[in-house]
């Protein structure tokens, strides 16, 4: 596997093994076998425990990355203490935009990706939007935003990455010639993300349809072999973090030397357990360990006070990183 190359696959573990297997094969690229030997032993792990009634991840991601930009490097005040990391949500406007530049206390800016048109511009292009077909911020000009700020703010407290979420092929088809300049040069990193399956859904909840994954993942590797790709599921169910999964989730990254946990957590989430939380902070340690929450929830979880555990991971081969809405042990 080629050691610029990212790939990243997402899971819903509440799908059959079997059938992801089957998925994966159809989509992933012979010179990334490697990511699926490893990804199809991840699953079969966190099946195990699904099967023991142990755990239930109501939506859960496994990123495969070759890391070409350390998130170490590009943010060394880190210090390797991935905690400090911290997020800007739905960056769709150049309101929205200026103000997350001008934050320091932002370090990567995640937005969304449509087809539309900007203003009175007829002209339809890649556009900046969660909803609908019109922004007063195209793509390009959102991109070369970030670059000038990273160029005139060197300083490492300043600096921005960016996660694109793409809603439809068509978005990503279209961006593929803007992307192109951002990714030679690779001053910044940029995560592309896309829901590429469907996941499930209650009964009055319609999903919206997946991103086409062969065409996505196609496309990412003939023009951005150096781009972490996060593919996800349509599933909108959200579960709270427990403290009874701090085991099963420490267990799983130390089985995969270099890997990382993302925990992630919507504002109206409610009974959190945040001793919890701060177990298996403690437990997977903070140098392996993302925290994308809100203030309210941040603030309790005091990170502090908890020491990091075990080596400095370098992120410069396969790299796993699990994002994890879940809930708490089954009821027996």
């Amino acid at each position: 596997m080629n050691n610029n190359q990212h790939a990243q696959c997402l899971m819903n573990t509440r799908v059959k093994e079997s059938d992801v297997k089957l998925r994966l094969e159809n989509v992933v690229q012979p010179d990334n076998y490697k990511c699926f030997v490893i990804f199809r032993s991840i699953i079969a792990k966190m099946t195990k425990h699904i099967h023991k009634k142990s755990l239930l991840f109501y939506w859960a991601s496994i990123i495969l990355a070759v890391a070409t930009a350390d998130m170490e490097d590009f943010f060394p005040n880190i210090k390797g203490n991935l905690t400090k990391i911290s997020w800007a949500h739905a960056v769709n406007n150049q309101s929205h935009l200026a103000a997350v530049l001008n934050d320091s206390a932002i370090m990567m800016i995640e937005a969304d990706v449509r087809v539309g048109t900007v203003g009175n511009d007829t002209s339809v292009i890649p556009i900046m939007a969660h909803d609908g077909n019109t922004s007063d911020l195209a793509l390009s000009d959102f991109l070369s935003k970030v670059a000038e700020f990273n160029q005139l703010h060197s300083n490492e407290t300043d600096r921005k990455g960016v996660k694109l979420d793409f809603k439809l092929i068509d978005a990503f088809r279209k961006s593929a010639h803007i992307l192109t300049e951002y990714f030679n040069n690779a001053a910044f990193p940029i995560w592309l993300n896309a829901d590429i399956l469907k996941g499930e859904s209650s009964s009055n909840e319609t999903l919206p349809e997946p991103v086409n994954a062969t065409e996505f993942l196609k496309l990412a590797n003939d023009n951005f072999p150096n781009a972490t790709l996060s593919l996800g599921w349509t599933t909108t169910v959200r579960a709270v973090l427990a403290a009874k999964s701090v085991d099963i989730l420490a267990d799983l990254v130390s089985s995969y030397q270099k890997s990382t946990i993302t925990i992630w957590s919507a504002v109206n989430d409610k009974d959190i357990d945040i001793e919890g939380l701060r177990s298996l902070i403690r437990k997977v340690g903070v140098k392996k360990t993302y925290i994308d929450v809100p203030d309210s929830l941040l603030s309790q979880l005091h990170l502090n006070t908890i020491n990091g555990v075990g080596k400095t991971i370098r992120l410069s081969c396969i790299t796993v990183i699990v994002i994890a809405l879940f809930s708490v042990l089954l009821n027996m």
